[in-house]
């Protein structure tokens, strides 16, 4: 699902963000870009993550930081949490100087 107001957008993921969804994952962040200065990424209803699926999520948190724009992951389950943990996702996001908050 994807929604969006003049200053923000969000996605909502659901299923798995794998290497099956990630192409469509990407081009739907990507798409509004223009049209947003923060997208939420909502991982609440993510059963499954591979690396891919986090591959894209740093390649949107990357393109989005290029812009000048942010992105707000929230409602990750504790699984996703901990594959956040194990790449130590916000270090890998300061790197890209991402303004990212992963919400709890």
């Amino acid at each position: 699902m994807f929604s969006q107001n003049s200053d923000s957008a969000r996605i909502q993921c659901n299923g798995e963000l794998d290497i099956f969804s990630k192409i469509e994952f990407e081009n739907k962040a990507f798409s509004a870009i223009d049209k947003c200065n923060t997208l939420e990424i909502d991982l609440s209803d993510v059963e499954y993550m591979d690396s891919s699926g986090l591959a894209g999520i740093i390649g949107v948190a990357k393109k989005y930081a290029q812009n000048n724009k942010s992105i707000i992951i929230s409602g990750a389950r504790d699984s996703i949490k901990s594959q956040f943990r194990l790449i130590d996702m916000k270090t890998a996001l300061q790197k890209i100087n991402a303004d990212n908050i992963i919400k709890e």
